[in-house]
């Protein structure tokens, strides 16, 4: 195994581990192994800072699109490092990012950037909203409120 490769899955960051044994070494997810590693994820200092500003009720205390330490980016960060899916603990992040992202005034900045009935914006927020909705539950609920849906 090439030296990098080794340093990578001998890491102390477990998300380190993951993705290189995953993500690089193309070893399967679903092994009880992979799983375990994936499961001490939760437990790394990394995460445990992002989510050190929780209040009681689950949610951050920033505007959710607060740079690096508002919901909306602390949950992009937890997918990002292969946080596991379905943690009801990351719920009240999640319906505090689609709080914001549905809500009337940002569904009314949205429409401000609309041109012969296309929006001409970055989607990067909502993008970024749909993909940690699978870090924060594997619920079917809708990911977009039904006027966004054709």
């Amino acid at each position: 195994m090439d030296a990098i490769v080794e340093q990578l899955v001998h890491s102390a960051e477990p998300a380190i581990r993951y993705k290189t044994r995953v993500d690089l070494l193309g070893e399967d997810p679903t092994l009880p192994d992979i799983q375990r590693l994936r499961q001490e994820i939760k437990q790394c200092a990394r995460v445990r800072q992002l989510l050190s500003e929780r209040q009681p009720d689950g949610t951050l205390p920033h505007h959710p699109y607060a740079k690096w330490t508002g919901a909306h980016w602390v949950l992009v960060m937890l997918a990002e490092l292969k946080y596991p899916a379905g943690e009801k603990e990351l719920l009240p992040l999640r319906e505090q990012v689609y709080g914001w992202l549905f809500s009337k005034a940002r569904l009314q900045t949205i429409e401000r950037y609309m041109i012969a009935g296309r929006t001409r914006m970055c989607a990067s927020m909502e993008g970024n909203g749909l993909m940690v909705a699978g870090t924060a539950t594997r619920s079917p609920k809708p990911m977009c409120p039904p006027s966004w849906r054709p």
